[in-house]
């Protein structure tokens, strides 16, 4: 997720990343976790492109 991210900033054309699922499958655990990632990459790496 965090190579995803990384390569978004880096690339002219917008990606979307889409999570889809019915009610308790687990949508926002996906999330919750996807940003646990990106902030852990950020806050290890001031040099990363998502800084």
């Amino acid at each position: 997720m965090v190579e995803f991210a990384n390569q978004g900033l880096k690339q002219e054309k917008k990606k979307v990343f889409i999570i889809e699922g019915g009610a308790g499958s687990g949508k926002s655990v996906v999330l919750f976790e996807i940003f646990r990632q990106l902030q852990h990459a950020v806050l290890n790496n001031e040099s990363s492109s998502l800084y």
